[in-house]
């Protein structure tokens, strides 16, 4: 019988060695060069995200604009729980780096983890990005989803997820 930290969605219990495991990186000031960029950060804010794990996801999301420097144009930050929302700015879903990292700063802990509701807000959400040379999305959770399971297939999801971020 599956733990209750890893639920049986119908497929089996969960392995751990298939959930992702988050490795350190580290981007040098200067390696990204004269490109100019956008970032989407789809950030977990559920229940569990509390105390530290909030903490060094703030920080973490701080340093990554920070260390974009000049080259970061605009950042789309779209934070989830058992519901998702897009941070906008004067109706624009685009913030300047300052303001991301405001907003970032404004997040509290509370609720399930819907990564669904993440992802197809972000795709509804979405406007004409800033000019900029690449868009890179930054998906932050500290876990597995909870919350109910719709019956969608997910290897279909994730097509349109692929087909929304190639298009």
């Amino acid at each position: 019988s599956p733990s209750p930290e890893f639920p049986d969605f119908g497929n089996g219990p969960l392995d751990t060695a298939d959930v992702p495991v988050a490795n350190p990186d580290k981007i040098v000031i200067g390696s990204i060069g004269e490109a100019s960029v956008n970032l989407v950060l789809i950030l977990d804010e559920s229940g569990s995200m509390g105390g530290t794990r909030m903490a060094l996801m703030k920080e973490a999301v701080s340093n990554l604009i920070d260390t974009y420097g000049d080259a970061l144009k605009g950042v789309m930050v779209a934070p989830f729980s058992s519901g998702a929302y897009v941070f906008k700015d004067e109706g624009s879903v685009w913030l300047d780096p300052i303001d991301a990292v405001s907003k970032v700063n404004s997040l509290s802990a509370g609720g399930g983890t819907n990564y669904d509701t993440a992802i197809f807000t972000v795709m509804k959400e979405w406007a004409t990005p800033p000019d900029a040379v690449k868009t890179y999305v930054y998906f932050l959770s500290d876990g597995y989803p909870g919350g109910t399971v719709d019956g969608t297939d997910a290897t279909g999801e994730r097509g349109t997820w692929v087909d929304f971020l190639e298009n």
